[in-house]
């Protein structure tokens, strides 16, 4: 056993035999790179031959590739994952080009699989909860700041849950369309938005505790959540002026 040089890397081979040339892993790389030429030299004669090759044996290959993915799931799992990794924007990319190819996919397959996608959301939410609802919160936090319709969705949001939370016997438990809300109208009704937008806030000219928000029977008065919530209810103040009147209503 001899000290050599190595032919790849020109380092140091530590007790090699006499026949020895490279470390492992740079013959590892160095065959990489050989079949990789020899590829891009022959492509088109390869690919040719594989599409004649795919054309004579798909059975074969279609029984090989089904026992090779149950054999293999937890290696194909992390190839996938460590290349949608290194290569975001390209895979952001791809799918956002094939969303708009294929507008009709994602509907028809999640009718198709309505019960196992909603089983699979559930049991995901369930074991990453924390880590999902701080993903939310960082998103949310930094979307407020540059998208101001989205500020006052989440304004308009968050006061809506609180009016049906200490006003009904329900709280929500239905989205907004279902109450007759529609966000789009009022924020369109309180443009031009404040340049400052948080030094404002959001003023119900009738306030919402001189709503009846419940029906005789305990169910929640629709008729009045739409106009407790209706565009003209609403008008901009400032964070002061909002609090003197608050003030004035106890």
């Amino acid at each position: 056993m001899i000290n050599k040089t190595c032919l790849y890397c020109a380092e140091t081979i530590g007790n090699a035999h006499h026949s020895r040339k490279y470390h492992k892993t740079c013959l590892k790389e160095k065959e990489k790179k050989r079949v990789l030429r020899y590829y891009y030299k022959n492509k088109r004669w390869l690919l040719k031959k594989g599409k004649e090759y795919g054309l004579k044996n798909k059975q074969k290959l279609k029984e090989y590739r089904k026992k090779y993915g149950e054999n293999n799931k937890e290696k194909i799992k992390n190839h996938k994952q460590n290349w949608r990794r290194e290569n975001r924007e390209e895979t952001r990319k791809y799918r956002k080009k094939w969303r708009k190819e294929n507008p009709e996919y994602n509907r028809k397959y999640y009718q198709k699989n309505k019960e196992k996608i909603l089983k699979q959301q559930k049991e995901h939410y369930q074991k990453n909860r924390k880590i999902i609802l701080k993903k939310q919160k960082k998103y949310k936090r930094r979307r407020r700041k540059i998208d101001k319709n989205f500020n006052i969705i989440c304004r308009l949001r968050q006061s809506l849950i609180k009016a049906l939370k200490h006003y009904t016997k329900t709280g929500k438990i239905m989205n907004s369309k279902q109450y007759g809300i529609d966000y789009k109208a009022i924020i369109k009704y309180l443009k031009p938005f404040p340049k400052n937008l948080k030094d404002y806030e959001m003023h119900h000219i009738k306030p919402l505790h001189t709503f009846n928000f419940v029906n005789k029977d305990g169910s929640t008065n629709l008729k009045e959540v739409r106009k407790a919530f209706a565009p003209k209810n609403h008008k901009w103040l400032t964070i002061k002026e909002h609090k003197e009147i608050h003030k004035k209503l106890k």
